[in-house]
């Protein structure tokens, strides 16, 4: 809340939805707002507006046993087609020294 970012990535990989405030700036690149849908909106992040809303959502939360596994499983689904960018990268780096060692 207004103190830099907070990396929701690790609870996701851990099979629970995050709650977290609105300074997002550290991880506003895995939000997938050009995304569809976004975490958000799958259900996978909740993002709260202020301490008193975060303090209702955590005590909501709290009274729920989360699936674990069927969080990881829709997050590993959603995650999946915006994967190898940097494998992709190294792909296109590798190609390029080639081709320049071949000059």
């Amino acid at each position: 809340l207004g103190l830099g970012g907070q990396n929701f990535l690790e609870a996701l990989s851990a099979g629970i939805v995050p709650c977290v405030g609105q300074s997002l700036e550290n991880f506003r690149w895995a939000l997938g707002e050009d995304m569809s849908p976004t975490l958000v909106e799958a259900g996978l992040l909740q993002v709260c507006k202020n301490g008193k809303e975060v303090q209702e959502t955590l005590i909501a939360n709290a009274a729920v046993i989360p699936d674990r596994e069927n969080v990881r499983s829709r997050f590993l689904t959603w995650l999946a087609p915006h994967t190898g960018g940097s494998r992709h990268a190294a792909k296109l780096v590798t190609e390029a020294v080639e081709r320049h060692t071949c000059l």
